[in-house]
């Protein structure tokens, strides 16, 4: 008799726990599929020289749990620079794409606006990205009037100094020093300029400065790295006649 009340009691708990497990799995929610989103508005752009423009975006969730979105612009060239008014949000979300080109090399670009979800769903538009050549450079040049004070005290008065565009470079401009031709690299869009180092016989020289004045003025400040040893420092202003 009692060997058959354990039987029984043994048998309706193992129905219990049965029960239990059915109803606890039937309380977990079911996953969510994996976030589909889109993303509105994607275009080709034609940059003007140095200029920019701005795209107005949407992200827009479609199905699935909804996540982060993170966006992007990949393989933009060297030069263009890329913004967005919000980067990294949930959709439903609007947002604003802005282009600049500072410094890249005339050319039409296959790029990519790329949005990824926080768990890796990716969503690829590709579109092209055309930019044209800088010209501040052929804009700078011609004849100049200008002067070069150097620290030392001396300095030197130039009424007919000529800056030239590099026909083998559209970016640089060329001009004298010491009797050598040297150049100066250009970025068209901040009007800045570079002078590398270069060797001029006695000596090596190295600066920077500006364009400014619609391509009308010239500053610079550079150094001569004489082979003595010695450094002076220099500043040259010049203005186009």
């Amino acid at each position: 008799m009692l060997k058959s009340l354990n039987n029984s009691y043994s048998l309706k708990s193992g129905i219990l726990c049965i029960a239990v497990l059915a109803l606890s799995a039937s309380c977990k929610k079911p996953t969510p599929p994996p976030i589909r989103f889109s993303i509105t508005g994607s275009t080709d752009v034609a940059l003007p020289e140095n200029g920019s423009q701005t795209i107005p975006l949407k992200v827009i969730h479609e199905s699935g749990s909804n996540e982060q979105v993170t966006l992007s612009v990949e393989g933009l060239p060297t030069g263009v620079s890329v913004s967005f008014t919000t980067e990294t949000s949930k959709p439903e979300f609007a947002t604003t794409l802005y282009l600049k080109d500072d410094s890249s090399k005339g050319g039409i670009y296959p790029v990519t606006l790329r949005g990824r979800s926080g768990t890796g769903v990716i969503m690829d538009y590709p579109f092209s990205l055309t930019t044209l050549d800088k010209t501040c450079a052929k804009k700078a040049s011609g004849l100049y009037s200008g002067s070069t004070t150097r620290r030392n005290g001396s300095g030197d008065i130039f009424t007919n100094y000529v800056f030239s565009e590099d026909t083998a470079d559209i970016n640089r401009l060329l001009f004298t020093v010491n009797n050598r031709t040297v150049y100066m690299v250009l970025n068209c869009n901040k009007n800045l300029l570079t002078i590398p180092l270069q060797d001029v016989g006695s000596f090596k020289i190295q600066g920077q400065g500006y364009i400014d004045q619609n391509y009308s003025v010239i500053d610079f400040y550079y150094l001569e790295k004489h082979n003595n040893g010695d450094t002076v420092s220099c500043n040259s202003h010049f203005i186009k006649k």
